[in-house]
């Protein structure tokens, strides 16, 4: 399963430490007063049907390679 926490463009919520923002590049916008960047919600990007949103398949998801292997990646030792 491709989870947020697992994929290069998640960036934590200090606050809340169980969810974050989507950092990928076709996401972020530009605040149209102020000029800042703004990251929506990745709950947000994986929950959206919007066909350029990330969505329940995964679609902008990149591996981190700080996170642990996929599931199916890791060899069976037993």
């Amino acid at each position: 399963m491709k989870l947020c926490s697992d994929c290069a463009h998640f960036r934590r919520y200090i606050h809340t430490p169980d969810d974050g923002s989507c950092t990928h590049p076709s996401v972020v916008w530009i605040h149209p007063v102020t000029g800042a960047k703004r990251q929506p919600s990745a709950l947000l990007q994986r929950t959206s049907m919007v066909s350029t949103s990330c969505g329940q398949e995964a679609r902008l998801w990149e591996y981190d390679p700080g996170s642990p292997p996929e599931h199916d990646e890791v060899e069976d030792l037993g």
